[in-house]
């Protein structure tokens, strides 16, 4: 008992106590920056990779896709082909599973209280173990 409260005046010495209570809009700042920081990493994913198209042919093609005002003309079909067919597609997929996988977490985190939580508490694991053996032996793709 000696050494905890040592170590708590240790640590309080150190300002290691203090706790910080976030107001609402510092809750929505940190929402802003981090929806921000997302949308800074979808667009690094989406201009860098193995094919080299540059970054206004990027701005180009996404703008021809989602605005009326947009022109392909200059810009090269493949590079229409990759981006839109191939790249945009993964990238918002992989934004989509990392939004669900998060979720998932904060929802485990919340039923049990528990912020380290795993999936082994329920079952999940073994139930997609089971999922993912079920679709290697029952597929049917070539």
């Amino acid at each position: 008992m000696e050494g905890l409260t040592k170590r708590m005046r240790i640590a309080e010495s150190i300002g290691l106590n203090q706790e910080y209570d976030f107001s609402e809009i510092h809750k929505m700042l940190i929402l802003l920056a981090l929806f921000l920081l997302l949308i800074i990493a979808v667009g690094v994913a989406i201009t860098f990779g193995a094919y080299n198209i540059s970054v206004s042919d990027v701005y180009r093609i996404v703008m021809a896709h989602m605005t009326p005002f947009g022109d392909l003309s200059s810009v090269t079909k493949l590079h229409n082909t990759i981006l839109w067919e191939l790249i945009i597609p993964r990238v918002l997929l992989a934004v989509t599973v990392g939004t669900a996988l998060a979720t998932a977490g904060a929802v485990f985190q919340g039923c049990f209280r528990n912020p380290l939580v795993e999936p082994y508490i329920l079952g999940i694991s073994s139930g997609a173990a089971f999922g993912a053996a079920m679709g290697i032996v029952f597929s049917d793709f070539p």
